[in-house]
């Protein structure tokens, strides 16, 4: 039946295995990529029942965000995907599945309507408007002096950091095949309290875009 079609919509991971059989096939990604992630959490807690938002937690039959683009932009027989899911949902509380846990993590949206991190990962790749957005979005939950791993979505051409108004280091513009970057720019920073600046700039090093974040005890 699927050769007298003209797509193949497959789920998850079946790209390359269907596509060496099937060299003619054009495929998409009917249901892809299940990343699990709350909200300005950046570490899994099993206690709490909450998933890190840094596009490092995932289902075993997924993939990471990052991952899945790849793969369906630079796959010239991939057409392109729909995403599991672009909002949370009530129900296949994944991966605890027990109470109180009653929602869903792969959403970019959670289930109050509020962008997870991973929404401006996809906005930074298919947006021609200026953008910006620091991974933490939450800067209050680490101790001072600890390392704290940063990535920038952006479609900026490079991005200066700053942490209490020093620069604290310039990120160049990651293509995002190249799988180590998780996202445009990234790097770590040594956590201390106050205000964390991100300018985010064109090539012809223009300011274009920024974002800010703040620990929960310096008034904006």
């Amino acid at each position: 039946v699927s050769n007298e079609l003209d797509i193949q919509g497959l789920n998850y991971n079946a790209y390359s295995g269907y596509h060496k059989s099937y060299p003619n096939w054009c495929l998409y990604g009917s249901e892809t990529t299940s990343v699990i992630s709350s909200r300005c959490v950046y570490a899994r807690d099993d206690v709490n029942y909450q998933c890190s938002s840094y596009d490092d937690d995932k289902v075993s039959w997924g993939s990471y965000a990052y991952k899945q683009i790849d793969l369906t932009m630079n796959t010239d027989y991939c057409a392109g995907m729909f995403i599991w899911t672009g909002w949370d949902y009530i129900g296949e509380p994944t991966p605890f599945n027990k109470y109180p846990a009653r929602s869903s993590y792969f959403g970019i949206i959670d289930i109050a309507g509020l962008p997870k991190d991973a929404y401006y990962l996809y906005q930074s790749m298919w947006t021609d408007k200026p953008m910006c957005h620091i991974v933490p979005m939450d800067w209050s939950q680490w101790t001072v002096g600890e390392e704290v791993n940063i990535m920038v979505y952006s479609n900026a051409s490079y991005v200066k950091m700053y942490l209490n108004g020093e620069l604290v280091g310039t990120y160049n513009n990651k293509n995002i095949s190249d799988t180590t970057s998780k996202g445009s720019f990234y790097g770590t920073i040594p956590f201390q309290k106050g205000r964390l600046v991100a300018n985010a700039y064109d090539s012809n090093d223009n300011l274009i875009a920024q974002d800010v974040v703040y620990t929960a005890d310096v008034a904006n």
